[in-house]
């Protein structure tokens, strides 16, 4: 039985004592905490992770706070490892694989009451090496393998595990490690050198640092020929009459399969000149040649690791020029001259049967000439001017084209009328003159003939 009594006071120091209570409690017996139960792993687990961590359901029917003593080991019954934590889980670290692990759980509530759970157990997973690398490419003792080869194998792991590979790699029987803990079954060894035997091993290695050591396997490179001497030249050798159009081509060619590039030397000189350097193709347009020429001619091919094939000095004439003369060339421009020493346009023009490139002489009749000019087309009024002298003649011009061959033309002719008078009838029979030339071109041989000529001078 419990009493109780309230006495109250005032704040002048006086107090009142109130009555004298009493009760009784009810008698109730503490409950312990539940038994542990629902383990994680489940109890007689099997292939267990070594990162697990153990948990389970726990509390207290009365809701009392709750602490748990953890026994766990590898033996039956396990050894206490924590105590008093109120957490229901617990991390064991890093198991051992294959290993049957035990574990209990004791609860304890605020009271100091208890209940010691079964013992439960598990087995952790166990686990193999990773699988030992095979089917190696490069087959191993390959031979003629490219320089340019990726290193390629098998791995993987029966657990499925992460795997990791070193790769040893060299020309010794005892290679050198060249790169750890890789993930990819792939190695570029960069660029190998020809005619080279190479040696290689990968040791692969698991997650847990399980490892398989793979076989020594071999291969060796392959050698290099030079490329195929450059062989059956079109035009053939000493070939004549050859087209000034043609274009060169020969065999060449590489016996291991390589890239080939063609270094070509041509000109009229012996020994030629480098024309082009790294021509890929067998071949070549020269552009258009020249007639009656003599070309020489050689190919030096090279592939792509510098060993080169010479080929032989080759020649060929081209054919000879069917030529003909440019036409007969026409002047056009002023006849009645009536005011010399002034600059007088003239045209001249001419077409050539070949289509070439023409020249042109100019004979101006009183003494001076025009010496051969730039080329012109075949075809294209070409502008020249002249001053005529003093005094009354008649002057004859000549015109003499000729092509890029040097071949010349017969002369085309023109007649000009120089009158050295500004009166006005002699206006008006310069103008009358002119009309009658235009309009009848054979006036102007008749003009030309001297009784003519001189009388037109007397009615100046």
């Amino acid at each position: 039985m419990f009493y109780w009594q309230i006495i109250t006071w005032d704040e002048n120091g006086a107090s009142t004592t109130g009555p004298l209570w009493s009760f009784t409690t009810e008698l109730v017996a503490n409950q312990p905490p539940y038994e542990p139960s629902n383990p994680v792993p489940s109890n007689g687990a099997t292939d267990v992770s070594i990162y697990t961590d153990l948990s389970w359901t726990g509390g207290d029917p009365e809701g009392d706070n709750v602490t748990y003593d953890v026994y766990f080991g590898s033996t039956s019954p396990p050894p206490k490892i924590s105590a008093n934590q109120t957490g229901s889980s617990y991390d064991p670290g890093t198991l051992e694989f294959d290993v049957t692990y035990y574990w209990q759980i004791v609860a304890w509530d605020e009271h100091g009451l208890s209940i010691t759970g079964i013992i439960w157990n598990f087995t952790t997973r166990d686990n193999n090496p990773p699988n030992l690398p095979r089917n190696p490419s490069p087959a191993n003792g390959e031979t003629d393998v490219s320089i340019y080869e990726t290193l390629l194998w098998t791995g993987g792991d029966p657990d499925g595990d992460n795997v990791f590979y070193d790769v040893y790699f060299g020309t010794s029987s005892s290679p050198p490690k060249v790169v750890s803990n890789q993930t990819e079954t792939a190695y570029d060894p960069g660029t190998l050198e020809l005619g080279t035997k190479y040696y290689w091993q990968i040791i692969s290695w698991d997650e847990y640092e399980y490892s398989t050591v793979g076989p020594l396997w071999n291969f060796t490179t392959r050698t290099n020929d030079p490329p195929y001497t450059p062989k059956n030249p079109i035009p053939t050798n000493n070939s004549e009459n050859v087209s000034i159009y043609a274009d060169l081509k020969w065999d060449g060619g590489d016996p291991d399969g390589d890239s080939v590039g063609y270094d070509i030397y041509f000109g009229i000189e012996n020994p030629p000149p480098l024309e082009k350097v790294g021509h890929t193709s067998t071949t070549y347009e020269p552009g258009d040649m020249n007639f009656t020429t003599i070309y020489y001619w050689k190919i030096i091919s090279y592939d792509e690791f510098d060993t080169i094939s010479e080929g032989p000095l080759w020649t060929f004439s081209t054919e000879r020029h069917e030529n003909e003369k440019p036409n007969r060339p026409s002047i056009t421009g002023v006849q009645m001259i009536h005011r010399p020493n002034i600059e007088y346009d003239y045209e001249v023009s001419t077409t050539d049967p070949d289509g070439d490139n023409v020249f042109y002489y100019i004979d101006w009749g009183d003494g001076t000439f025009d010496d051969w000019s730039d080329p012109h087309a075949s075809g294209e009024n070409v502008t020249v001017t002249h001053t005529w002298p003093t005094g009354t003649k008649v002057y004859e011009i000549q015109v003499t084209a000729k092509d890029i061959y040097g071949l010349e033309s017969d002369p085309g002719s023109m007649y000009v009328f120089v009158l050295n008078s500004r009166s006005s009838a002699s206006l008006i029979l310069v103008r009358f003159v002119e009309r009658l030339i235009e309009r009848y071109p054979i006036f102007e041989r008749i003009l030309t003939s001297g009784p003519i000529f001189n009388w037109l001078i007397r009615l100046q």
